[in-house]
């Protein structure tokens, strides 16, 4: 089993989101990029706890202690279900419902001050599924009698895919923004669920697409240490490769535990960047024999090198080893805020302002739950989901589509690399950094 080197998705504090709606083809003169222009809110930083239910109206959040809040014709209601405070789950899925709610009640808020969508308010629910499967299925009937018009939530994964069976067989728009099992739209079920969030398995995808751009410069090379799980990163890598570049990699193997690998160093020397799937210690030891036979390689990892053992074993040694890890996450030992990316000056952007609670995913969800509510002028779930998968939008994350699975054209990882002395995202340079569109969650060759 990989040393998964995080705990839960949370974007770093003080970063700021941009996308310019004018300049986006797909948006140009459309209803959504009126919609687009009018986005412009502050995520808050808080949400009520709630016993049961907290029902948002504009700018303020009401407890009720009501199981089923009626909804109105003249509204459409968005549900937030989640694990509460004083529910039975782990602090990251409490966490997560949170910063859900906080960007749903800021959305609902700008939005009703703005005399609302399609004629009618907006109104935030706020429903506990304890983490549980059973419970998370009830409460998805009880948000089918209401016919909500979207759902988010569901951060854990076993009630997600229970509550998943009936939005997707009710036709309800579910749009997961906190979960990254791949379950989830593999095993889709219904046109009306969608993810707004990166996919677990997506590493060697995206391991393989930067290395088949890479390898214009000259050969590439991908190491592994024999485990199930760093076989597997390799495999998918190597085929990603070849399907992208038509070249194939150079391949090796290592024995997990050895220090020394003068056969595998020589081997790879010579390539330009190289892929290594497998556990800090073994890739700290083979960095740095790279390194002394004289290869200035792009060395990029798996992200169970993200931890505090490369970087207190090898510190300066380290320094230039570069690893993928879950969009959004940060590596163990991280600060937790960066300085923030500015917003690209234009006529039209929509501007989130994230702080550690809030979930940029979730804004970018909203966002285009309210461009689809004006393209279909429909609170319906199939036509919204038809709306939804009609083209892309922009977001504070950049434009966005969902794919026929129903995953986001967003990236599954980013790439970090150790200064020396901490871990810090990649820099743009001449050496590609970025994960490419074609290992994004939609997988490479799925549109």
């Amino acid at each position: 089993m990989p040393r998964l080197p995080y705990l839960w998705p949370s974007r770093p504090a003080g970063r700021i989101y941009a996308q310019p709606a004018s300049n986006d083809a797909t948006c140009r003169q459309s209803p959504c990029t009126l919609l687009a222009a009018s986005l412009m809110w502050s995520l808050t930083s808080a949400i009520a706890t709630p016993p049961m239910i907290t029902v948002a109206h504009a700018n303020a959040v009401e407890t009720k202690t009501i199981a089923t809040p009626t909804a109105s014709p003249s509204e459409i209601v968005i549900a937030v279900v989640g694990p509460q405070a004083n529910a039975n789950a782990s602090k990251p899925f409490v966490s997560a419902t949170e910063r859900i709610a906080a960007a749903a009640t800021a959305f609902v808020a700008a939005i009703n001050q703005s005399d609302g969508l399609l004629g009618k308010k907006l109104r935030v629910i706020i429903v506990d599924d304890g983490c549980d499967r059973t419970k998370a299925e009830t409460v998805a009937r009880d948000l089918v009698q209401q016919r909500v018009a979207l759902v988010l939530g569901h951060p854990c994964i076993h009630p997600a895919l229970a509550a998943a069976d009936v939005y997707g067989r009710e036709n309800i728009l579910f749009i997961a923004t906190a979960n990254r099992h791949p379950a989830l739209t593999a095993k889709r079920s219904g046109p009306t669920v969608f993810r707004l969030d990166g996919r677990d398995d997506r590493q060697g995808e995206a391991a393989g697409a930067i290395l088949a751009q890479l390898a214009r410069s000259g050969p590439v090379a991908i190491i592994h240490d024999r485990t199930a799980y760093a076989r597997a990163l390799a495999d998918a890598a190597e085929a990603t490769v070849k399907t992208l570049s038509g070249s194939a990699a150079i391949t090796a193997t290592i024995v997990g535990g050895d220090k020394d690998y003068p056969l595998v160093v020589k081997k790879v020397r010579e390539a330009k960047a190289i892929f290594f799937a497998g556990f800090p210690m073994e890739a700290g030891f083979l960095f740095t024999a790279l390194r002394d036979a004289g290869s200035r390689a792009v060395f990029i990892g798996s992200d169970s090198l993200a931890t505090t053992e490369l970087a207190a074993t090898f510190a300066a040694d380290a320094k230039g080893v570069r690893v993928l890890l879950a969009a959004g996450l940060t590596p163990l030992g991280t600060p937790s805020a960066l300085p923030a990316v500015a917003a690209t000056p234009t006529d039209v952007i929509i501007t989130a302002k994230i702080d550690a609670t809030a979930s940029p995913s979730t804004a970018a969800a909203l966002t285009m739950f309210g461009s689809a509510l004006v393209e279909a002028q429909s609170t319906d779930g199939a036509a919204l989901a038809a709306a939804l998968t009609a083209k892309a939008y922009a977001t504070q994350l950049g434009p966005i589509r969902f794919s026929a699975t129903g995953d986001a054209t967003i990236a599954s990882f980013e790439v970090w690399e150790w200064t020396g002395t901490a871990w810090a995202e990649a820099p743009p340079n001449n050496d590609v950094v970025a994960v490419p569109r074609s290992a994004q969650t939609t997988g490479v060759g799925e549109r």
